[in-house]
């Protein structure tokens, strides 16, 4: 993202940080400034370009798993600052999916919120891309092209605020999502694993 969020007292070291941390090439541009922060109250925020088309998302390379934590949630589709971004894992360890601007995927661990209307679970996590123009030393589950996340969803998964970065960095630049819709076919899906219950794939 070209855009930063400065956070007081950090000021000018941030901005300094700010520039030699780019985002990737495939990063859109010019994105409307960041309306949340981390920890903050989460609601479907309208911040994603909505009106864009979206590229493709990769291919899902693993099965489902379904337990009976929020089933409905798995096959969301969110539009982000990184188009398309769809749900393939979500239970109460944490949760996974992929996103179309980079054909990358996302996995991260649950830090639950209240049940209240206004609690926020929060994912944090790391992406991973085939390629981008940002390469870490290290690599991360096959490629050289990660950094962290951390997604906070609103109690009713309307949307999140989130936050990445590059390699093993502090998530800063915004990385927000809004519901699109739910992929029907994942859907079916879902529902087949959980009539047939375990034994099936659906581990309850």
């Amino acid at each position: 993202m070209t855009n930063r969020r400065l956070i007081a007292p950090l000021g000018l070291c941030l901005l300094t940080l700010a520039a030699c941390n780019r985002p990737a090439a495939t990063a859109p541009a010019d994105p409307a400034p960041a309306t949340g922060a981390p920890g903050a109250d989460v609601t479907a925020t309208g911040t994603a370009p909505v009106n864009d088309p979206s590229g493709p998302l990769p291919d899902r390379k693993t099965p489902l798993v379904v337990t009976a934590y929020e089933p409905q949630v798995i096959g969301n589709v969110y539009r982000t600052d990184f188009q398309d971004l769809i749900i393939d894992r979500w239970d109460e360890a944490g949760a996974g999916g992929r996103y179309a601007l980079g054909q990358g995927r996302f996995d991260g661990v649950r830090h639950k919120g209240s049940d209240g209307p206004d609690g926020i679970d929060t994912i944090e996590g790391y992406w991973i891309q085939p390629t981008s123009d940002h390469p870490c030393e290290t690599e991360r589950d096959g490629s050289r092209y990660w950094g962290k996340i951390q997604f906070n969803f609103d109690r009713a998964r309307k949307g999140f605020i989130g936050f990445w970065s590059f390699c093993d960095g502090t998530p800063l630049d915004r990385w927000n999502g809004e519901l699109d819709h739910r992929d029907a076919a994942v859907a079916r899906e879902v529902e087949a694993l959980m009539a047939a219950g375990p034994g099936a794939g659906a581990a309850q």
